[in-house]
Order: C-alpha cells, then structure tokens, then sequence
C-alpha cells in the first residue's frame, strides 16, 4: 500500500504541467525582488533628467539635472543642462543664479557658463534699478564684470546706478568705457546726449542767471 500510495503521488507529480509546478527559487529570490521595487537598484540621476525633458516637463528636469550636478560637481553635462533650462528655456533669473552660484562653490569657476552668468546678473541688476535698489544692482553688475570685464552692457546698468545714486562723473566714466567697447552700444549714446543735454544743477535752479 505505502508503494502504491507514493508510485501515485509520483505519477501525479510528473503529470502536473511544469508552470503549475510549485516553484524551488533560492531564499534569496523574495529579498531581491523587495530590493527592485523599493528602488534598491542604482539610478541615473542624468538620464532621469533627460527623460524628464523629453516628455517636455523642463521645470522637473532643471531640478533634476541641478541635483546630478551636485551629487557629482564632475558632471559637466548636468552643469550645462541645468544652466540651459533655467537660464535660457526657463529665463528663471533667481534659479538660473543659484544654480551658477552652486557651480561656482562646487568647481571653483563658471568658465563654461560665463556668458549666462553675467547676463542673469544683469537682468537681475535692471530689475533692482527699477525698484530703487541702486546699491544691490551695481553689486550685480561689479559681480558680472569679473567674468566677462569687456561687456559694455554692464558699464551702461553701472551708470545708471551711478545716476540713480547721484553720481554723473561716475556716470560718464563708464559710459565712455561703454563706448570704447562696443560703439554701437545705443543705450551707451543715447544716455551719454541725455547727460550732454541736461542743464547743471545750478542753471537748473536758477543759481548763474542774471537778474
């Protein structure tokens, strides 16, 4: 009976096809599996960043490519996908700053983004002059200079500043370099004729006429 009972049981067990057969994984199977889904394997900060971009999510993608960057400051490719959204695509001025400031901290210099350095500091510059800050825009600007010193823009927002603040010799100095630099530079000329054209303070105020 015990010879019959296990030939049957082995009968029934070669008779079951092989896909219902209970499966004889090794212990460590169940653990690897619970590794895959909690994100146990490594990840491509880059690539996320990448596929991010495609599906059109720039903001997302900014973000990421920003965090590669910092995870490894070698990453060039990540430093210039950050830079290109936030700076360009994005024109997140603030964004666009921190990023190059955080380049800046991390590798020493922003020789490969020194044009969009300058220019997010610039346009943060004019924003300040417009809302009074006269100070913090020549800031900017003095910050600028030291990446790229020949951008005759910078001259022209430095003298406005010096305007706003009530310095026309100042003014005037870098109105001139302005036009030493570039001289098409139309903002350049077109403050320089404003300046030419303005009285002095004491014709202005009647302190020369003639009674």
């Amino acid at each position: 009976m015990v010879g019959a009972s296990f030939r049957v049981k082995q009968n029934m067990a070669e008779s079951t096809p092989a896909h219902r057969r209970p499966s004889r994984r090794p212990p460590w199977h169940a653990g690897l599996i619970v590794l895959t889904l909690l994100g146990g394997c490594p990840r491509d900060p880059l690539r996320e960043a990448r596929g991010l971009e495609q599906a059109g999510e720039m903001v997302a993608a900014a973000e990421a490519y920003r965090m590669a960057a910092k995870r490894d400051p070698a990453n060039l490719a990540a430093w210039d996908g950050a830079v290109r959204l936030f700076c360009e695509e994005l024109a997140r001025v603030g964004e666009c700053l921190s990023t190059l400031d955080l380049e800046l901290d991390l590798i020493g210099n922003v020789v490969r983004h020194t044009a969009a350095y300058a220019s997010a500091l610039e346009q943060r510059a004019r924003a300040r002059l417009e809302t009074g800050m006269a100070a913090e825009a020549q800031s900017d600007v003095e910050r600028a200079m030291k990446v790229t010193p020949n951008r005759a823009s910078l001259y022209v927002v430095r003298a406005r500043a010096h305007l706003a603040r009530g310095d026309k010799e100042k003014a005037e100095k870098d109105l001139t370099r302005a036009r030493q630099l570039d001289p098409t530079q139309a903002e350049a000329n077109e403050l320089i004729e404003v300046l030419n054209a303005a009285p002095e303070p004491e014709d202005r105020f009647g302190g020369n006429t003639e009674p």
